[in-house]
């Protein structure tokens, strides 16, 4: 049995969303140096062996796409059609659903709740009637709704939902190893053994004088337990600026208005004189301190055996090269900066 997957990728962003990642479709959207067309195809090819993928852009590439499929009418396929704005979250849950593509005799829609997730033809022809209707005017997602036969599924996603959407871009809360972050769609609770370092983080924002509160997310509800400590915070529905960059939607506007705020906040940030070797003790505690304190952290994980392994697969890398790679380049920074300085 071949099995024909027809990715479509033609559904609307919300305006937040199309705001994060410009005219690119679902299909493009970036995740961990990969698209989520990749990680959708991946798992696929993961269920079906014998796959043939075809990725439809705007409605009007249907009528090229019934003619493309005429060739696939007296064999046995079967025909999957996916919308791009759900992504597989759950491989072991999902894959019982696609499982019931070859026992079907009839198209049948898939759904998570109220929304269309997929549909399932038992052969091309039921496919090609799905297809003209498209042609004709209808919306794909309308017609999934439409057919009589339909069932639910279980581990999928829908990423054209804001707070989804956030959570797949930024790696799914894929924050520093010491820390746990989880939420839901109002609030984050930050946790994490390193007990001391998140009571000052707590106590950081109410130390913070009135007029500089209002650049930063409050946190509250501070919990101490034998092992760890949290806290929780507001969920702001955005991204850090690396994803709108990576997906090219910030115009020189855009950019403009973000560094005049940049100097703003400059502006606003309180200042005191300092000696040279109190900037220059605060620097190394930052930059130096703190850098080797998360390597030895990072080391004694139990999964560090795995991280060298990975790094020597690329040759002769090390964390502790690496280290000294970022030590040099640190050093002749500064002595970029202090000549500046004298000149």
């Amino acid at each position: 049995m071949k099995t024909l997957i027809i990715y479509d990728d033609t559904g609307r962003k919300s305006e937040v969303i199309a705001d994060i990642i410009g005219n690119k479709g679902f299909a493009d959207v970036v995740v961990k140096k990969r698209c989520l067309e990749d990680y959708y195809r991946e798992s696929m090819g993961k269920i079906y062996s014998n796959v043939v993928w075809k990725k439809i852009h705007s409605v009007f590439e249907y009528s090229d796409l019934v003619r493309q499929l005429d060739v696939y009418t007296n064999q046995d396929v079967r025909v999957i059609h996916c919308f791009s704005n759900y992504i597989v979250s759950d491989m072991n849950a999902a894959k019982l659903s696609f499982d019931k593509l070859g026992f079907i005799d009839e198209p049948y829609g898939v759904f998570d709740g109220s929304r269309a997730v997929l549909a399932m033809f038992p052969n091309v022809d039921t496919y090609i009637t799905f297809c003209k209707n498209i042609i004709a005017g209808r919306k794909a997602w309308d017609l999934v709704k439409e057919i009589d036969e339909h069932f639910n599924i279980d581990g999928m996603v829908d990423v054209g939902i804001i707070s989804n959407f956030i959570q797949c871009v930024t790696g799914n809360f894929d924050s520093r190893y010491f820390n746990s972050l989880k939420g839901n769609e109002y609030t984050l609770v930050k946790k994490s053994t390193n007990k001391k370092k998140i009571k000052a983080e707590y106590d950081f924002y109410h130390l913070l004088p009135e007029d500089m509160k209002y650049w930063f997310v409050m946190p509250f509800d501070y919990k101490e337990d034998e092992n760890t400590a949290s806290y929780t915070m507001e969920r702001l529905h955005m991204t850090d600026l690396a994803i709108k960059w990576v997906h090219g939607s910030m115009d020189k506007a855009e950019f403009s208005n973000l560094m005049d705020k940049y100097f703003y906040f400059f502006k606003c940030r309180h200042t005191k004189d300092c000696t040279k070797e109190e900037y220059t003790a605060t620097a190394d505690e930052l930059y130096i301190n703190k850098v080797n304190a998360r390597i030895a952290d990072l080391k004694r994980l139990p999964e560090y055996g795995q991280i060298q392994a990975l790094l020597a697969a690329k040759g002769d890398i090390t964390i502790d090269s690496l280290l000294e790679r970022y030590f040099a380049l640190k050093e002749k920074s500064r002595v970029e900066t202090t000549i500046h300085r004298k000149w």
